[in-house]
């Protein structure tokens, strides 16, 4: 089964080895941000059963990126774009061997931040425990 700490460390993996000298946290900001940073989390999770057959979890991932200064946009732009490429443009990411689907993205340029977001959409089948065969049972007399 796939967790959302599963989700949310391949999606840190993902932006580490493709942005360079960006420091990734994954924590709560309560004394702000710093700069040439960036920040994500998970937002909203929501788990349902099926017929206790499968699993569903949806859940939004929620980016903010901090530039090296306030000014430049042109470093916000090429991160928006780096980050369209691995998250919008791949709508299927695969996590500990699931497929997890990517969908709504969403960019907004705020007060000299970026903030970007998507949803994640996982759908997979329960384990199925392991039973032993009939042939295989044995059977004491009294």
């Amino acid at each position: 089964m796939v967790k959302t700490i599963n989700i949310l460390e391949t999606f840190i993996n993902i932006i580490r080895n493709n942005l360079e000298n960006v420091s990734v946290e994954a924590r709560e900001v309560k004394e702000g941000y710093r700069r040439k940073s960036l920040y994500i989390y998970l937002e909203n999770t929501r788990v349902q059963n099926y017929m206790e057959q499968y699993r569903e979890t949806r859940t939004n991932v929620r980016i903010i990126y901090r530039p090296e200064s306030d000014n430049d946009l042109e470093e916000l732009l090429n991160v928006q774009e780096k980050l369209n490429e691995l998250f919008a443009d791949e709508y299927c990411i695969d996590v500990n061997g699931v497929p997890v689907e990517l969908t709504n993205v969403d960019t907004t340029i705020s007060d000299g931040d970026l903030l970007f977001n998507f949803d994640v959409y996982v759908f997979e089948e329960y384990p199925k425990p392991t039973a032993e065969m009939m042939e295989e049972l044995y059977i004491r007399e009294v």
